[in-house]
């Protein structure tokens, strides 16, 4: 585990992936400071390369640099996109386990929380900078208090796989979005569990996608010793939430070995989403239809 964090612990904010709003990162910025935390910008997340904030070699510096601070006590990253696994065979984890920040993020984060896992560190699911004001009161200060080393709430879905009175699966969670974790596939960069319940989420991907991907974890190996399953949100952008047909295809992608499985689950993009520590002991129960962290 992480050092819990306590008031005036120093938070490095980093961006390992998309381009940052600066409006947006001053309000997210604000947030961490009526806390009572210090966050830091790094420089880095000012820049600019076409989609990305600065270059492979920016991002991975702005990152190295918060891994190697002995007063960093959290790497919280700015926001999601695209370029966290760009920098993986690059990184230098040799440090981390001495060191042992939280890391806090989520959407192209999950890149960077599969390392965290597979080096055996626990880090936070939830909420990246920019996003924090979008988030609801309560989804903000279950996340704090979770940084802080209070239990996590119960997360509450529906059984849609296996008897009700099945035995629960207690094993360490690991996941977060699928496009991520699919792109990670046969990179190495995935944990190999003997035993897990995976945790997934998406956001505007057509059903299709969603079982091709889940297809490709599963061909690649990247499922083996997978025992359960928690699906968050399957938000597919229209008004109205995603349709059965995403759901479906969740089913359809998993295999078999996977005997219990959960959906509907209050955890991805939406702003009410509950933070999950990825990494750390779980339980799914099938009787209650809930996970909680042991």
């Amino acid at each position: 585990w992480p050092r819990r964090l306590e008031t005036g612990d120093r938070i490095y904010i980093v961006a390992p992936s998309g381009v940052v709003a600066p409006q947006a990162l001053a309000a997210g910025v604000a947030l961490l400071q009526e806390e009572g935390f210090a966050p830091v910008v790094h420089p880095q997340v000012q820049r600019t390369y076409g989609d990305n904030a600065g270059t492979d070699a920016e991002r991975l510096a702005g990152l190295q640099e918060a891994l190697a601070d002995p007063t960093c006590r959290c790497i919280w990253a700015a926001r999601g996109g695209w370029g966290s696994a760009c920098l993986l065979p690059s990184l230098d984890l040799s440090q981390l386990r001495a060191r042992r920040p939280w890391l806090v993020g989520f959407s192209d984060i999950s890149a960077l929380h599969a390392r965290f896992t597979s080096q055996g560190l626990i880090s936070l699911h939830a909420a990246n900078v920019t996003t924090l004001p979008h988030w609801s009161a309560s989804a903000r200060a279950a996340c704090f208090r979770a940084l802080r080393g209070e239990t996590l709430a119960l997360s509450t879905g529906s059984l849609v796989r296996g008897a009700a009175d099945a035995a629960p699966v207690s094993a360490p969670l690991w996941g977060g979005n699928l496009t991520v974790l699919a792109s990670l596939a046969g990179t190495g960069a995935l944990p190999r569990l003997p035993r897990s319940i995976l945790f997934l989420e998406e956001v505007n991907e057509p059903p299709y996608k969603l079982q091709r991907c889940l297809t490709q974890l599963h061909q690649a190996g990247a499922l083996a010793g997978v025992e359960a399953a928690a699906i968050g949100q399957l938000d597919d952008g229209r008004p109205d939430g995603a349709g059965p047909a995403h759901l479906d295809a969740i089913l359809r992608g998993l295999p078999p070995s996977v005997g219990l499985v959960l959906s509907g689950l209050p955890c991805g993009h939406a702003p009410s989403s509950h933070a999950l520590w990825l990494g750390a002991e779980a339980r799914l129960t099938p009787q209650r239809a809930q996970l909680q962290f042991l």
